[in-house]
């Protein structure tokens, strides 16, 4: 809901006055799918609720999405998503990292 910094060790904070655009797991979507479209590797890229055939899915999972700013200056980023691409015809998997 709102934008969370760690300025301290152990303290969180919010931005003044700061929200996300939309939930995280739709931001980080729209620029996942924005994300492979430009990789120019698939035939075609569509979000989830689109009521499209496919022949794989990928799943992924936040497992962090914070900036650090206890080491004073520029906030470290940190990032972390599990995903995995699965045939949709026989749900097996693909590949995961």
């Amino acid at each position: 809901d709102r934008i969370r910094v760690l300025r301290e060790p152990r303290v969180l904070e919010h931005y003044a006055g700061s929200r996300w655009a939309g939930p995280l797991p739709d931001v980080l979507g729209v620029l996942l799918v924005d994300t492979l479209r430009g990789t120019n590797a698939f035939a075609s890229v569509h979000e989830s609720g689109a009521a499209l055939q496919s022949d794989y899915s990928l799943r992924v999972t936040i497992r962090h999405f914070e900036a650090d700013s206890t080491a004073g200056g520029a906030p470290v980023v940190r990032v972390v998503l599990d995903a995995t691409v699965a045939r949709r015809s026989d749900r097996g998997i693909v590949a995961t990292w």
